[in-house]
C-alpha cells in the first residue's frame, strides 16, 4: 500500500510539473491534532491575545451525536493542550464559533436544538474551565452558524460581542451593545433574547459579516454578505453601512451582487481589507473556481466577480486571511487543499494526500500561516494542521524584527506636524487614521501594505483645530489607539 501511495504521488507530481505547478516544500508535513473516537468537523481557530494562546474548536459525531471541543494549541509543537468537552446534550451541537478579547471573559458560541427549532447557545470561559451552556439567542425560525464579529471600543481594547448569522429565509445579524440599561461586554448569563425573522421568501446559506467601529463606540456600523438561493442559482446578497468622512450619517445600501448567469456560494470579506470579497463561482458545466469582486463606495455596488487565479482543475470553499486564500482544488484527483498569495508566482498545495480535504481555514500569527482543515485518511474524520513562514518576510541573515507590535507620536503634544512610529514583527496591511472626539475620522494617514520593522509616517494636523485627537493604528491582530495633543 505504501509502495502504490508513493507511485500516484509521483503521478500526480507529474501532472503538476506538465500543468507548470509543483508540490509545496514550504508548508510542514499535515499533522492530525484530534485524535480518538469519533468525527470531528467545522473547526473554528482564534488567537486569544489577551490570554496569548491559540482557541480551536470543532464538533464531534460519536454514534450519532454531536458535541462541542475546544483546545488550546501550541504551533510550535503542533499539539492540543487542555482539550476538553463543552457540551453534554443528546441533542445535536455543532458549528461552533469562538469568542474572544471580551472584557468579562471568553468562551464559544454554538448552533444547537431549542424544542423544535435550531437557536443558538453560549459556553463561557470562567476560573474553573467553562460554565455550562446556556440559551442565547432562539426564535420560532430555525436560527443557524453563529458567526462571531466583535465590535471595537476605546474603553481598554475591549469588544461587545457580536453575531452574525441566518434562518431557513433570512440574514440576520444580533449585539449585545446596549443590555440592562448600560454598555456591555459579555454575554448576559442564563439570558436569552429573541430575533424577530421575517422570511425574504428565498433560501439563504452561507455567510459572512464584519462590524467595524470609531472609537469609543460613538458610531459603529457593519458589511454582510450572504448567498441566497434564487430559481435554483446561488446569488449573492448584501447590506452595507457606509460613513462618509465628513459627516456621522450613516448611510444604508444594499442589494446583489452582478451576475452573468453563474451561481455564487460562500461569499468571504477580505479581513483587514474593506469591501474586497471572495466567492465560489460554479460555471453552468458544474467546474468551480475562485473568483473576486470590489465594493464601490460611491457607486454602492459590488463589481462583477471575476476568476482570481488559474488552475487545471476546480477551486471551491475559500477562505481569506489579509489576501491570502486556502480552499479546495481537485487537482489530485480528489479534493486536496490549495494555498494562494498575491506574491507567489504559482499555486501551493499543502497537502496532495489521496484522502479527501475540505473545510479550510487560514490564520496567521507571528511570522507564519496555519492552514487547519478536516481530512478522513485514517479511515475517520478528524482535524489537520500544517504550517508555513509568511510570504516574503523571512528574515536575512542578522536581520532583526520588532518583538511585539508598538506605535509611539511625537512630539505630543504638538502643533501641527507629527511623527508616527511603527515597529511591526510581521508584514501585513497597515491603517492609521485620525479621530475626533466624537468618532468621525479627520484624517487618513496611511493605509496599505508595510514590511516587518520600524516604519514612520506623517501627520499634519495644521487643518484641524486644538484638541484631543485619537489616533488608532491596525495591524495583524493588534489595534493600538493613542492620544495626541493638538495645540496651536
Amino acid at each position: 500500500m505504501k509502495r502504490l501511495r508513493v507511485i500516484i504521488m509521483l503521478a500526480a507530481a507529474s501532472i503538476l510539473a506538465a500543468a507548470g505547478l509543483t508540490l509545496s516544500q514550504n508548508w510542514s508535513p499535515p499533522v492530525a491534532v484530534t485524535s480518538g473516537a469519533g468525527e470531528d468537523h467545522h473547526v473554528d481557530v482564534q488567537y486569544n491575545w489577551v490570554d496569548d494562546r491559540w482557541w480551536v474548536a470543532w464538533d464531534r459525531t460519536v454514534n450519532g451525536n454531536e458535541d462541542i471541543y475546544q483546545a488550546f494549541f501550541d504551533p510550535t509543537t503542533g499539539v492540543f493542550e487542555e482539550t476538553c468537552r463543552l457540551t453534554f446534550r443528546p441533542e445535536v451541537d455543532e458549528k461552533p464559533a469562538i469568542a474572544y478579547g471580551m472584557l468579562n471573559g471568553n468562551g464559544v458560541f454554538f448552533q444547537g436544538s431549542n424544542g423544535s427549532a435550531l437557536a443558538i447557545f453560549y459556553v463561557a470561559q470562567n476560573d474553573t474551565g467553562f460554565s455550562l451552556p446556556w440559551l442565547t439567542l432562539y426564535s420560532d425560525a430555525n436560527l443557524y452558524e453563529p458567526d462571531y464579529s466583535p465590535i471595537e471600543t476605546d474603553f481598554g481594547g475591549f469588544t461587545i460581542p457580536a453575531l452574525f448569522l441566518h434562518s431557513d429565509s433570512a440574514a440576520l445579524e444580533f449585539d449585545y451593545t446596549y443590555v440592562g440599561g448600560e454598555w456591555n461586554f459579555e454575554v448576559p448569563q442564563d439570558t436569552a433574547f429573541y430575533v424577530e425573522v421575517a422570511s425574504s421568501g428565498y433560501p439563504i446559506h452561507t455567510h459572512d459579516g464584519r462590524w467595524n467601529s470609531s472609537p469609543p463606540v460613538s458610531l459603529s456600523w457593519q458589511q454582510f454578505v450572504w448567498e441566497k438561493e434564487i430559481n435554483g442559482r446561488g446569488e449573492i446578497e448584501y447590506y452595507y453601512q457606509i460613513v462618509p468622512e465628513s459627516t456621522l450619517y450613516v448611510e444604508t445600501c444594499a442589494g446583489l451582487v452582478p451576475n452573468t448567469n453563474y451561481s455564487y456560494h460562500k461569499p468571504i470579506l477580505g479581513w483587514g481589507w474593506y469591501g474586497i470579497m471572495f466567492l465560489e463561482r460554479e460555471l453552468q458545466s458544474g467546474a468551480t473556481d475562485i473568483a473576486r469582486c470590489d465594493f464601490d463606495a460611491e457607486l454602492e455596488q459590488w463589481s462583477l466577480p471575476t476568476p482570481f487565479f488559474e488552475t487545471p482543475g476546480n477551486e471551491q470553499n475559500p477562505d481569506e486571511e489579509y489576501g491570502s486564500l486556502v480552499f479546495e482544488t481537485d487537482i489530485n484527483g480528489n479534493w486536496d487543499i490549495g494555498f494562494y498569495h498575491p506574491w507567489l508566482g504559482q499555486i501551493e498545495y499543502v497537502d496532495l494526500d489521496q484522502a479527501e480535504d475540505c473545510n479550510p481555514v487560514l490564520f496567521k500569527i507571528g511570522n507564519h500561516y496555519n492552514a487547519f482543515w478536516e481530512s478522513n485518511r485514517d479511515g475517520t474524520w478528524k482535524i489537520y494542521w500544517s504550517q508555513r513562514d509568511i510570504v516574503g518576510v523571512e528574515p536575512e541573515a542578522g536581520q532583526a524584527f520588532p518583538e511585539k507590535f508598538d506605535v509611539s507620536v511625537y512630539p505630543n503634544p504638538g502643533n501641527a506636524e507629527f511623527k508616527i512610529a511603527l515597529d511591526l514583527p510581521a508584514a501585513g496591511p497597515v491603517t492609521a487614521a485620525i479621530y475626533d472626539l466624537s468618532g468621525r475620522e479627520v484624517a487618513r494617514s496611511y493605509r496599505g501594505p508595510l514590511s516587518a520593522g520600524r516604519h514612520s509616517l506623517d501627520w499634519d494636523g495644521s487643518g484641524l483645530p486644538s484638541g484631543i485627537y485619537l489616533l488608532r493604528v491596525e495591524s495583524i491582530n493588534s489595534v493600538e489607539i493613542q492620544k495626541i495633543a493638538l495645540l496651536k
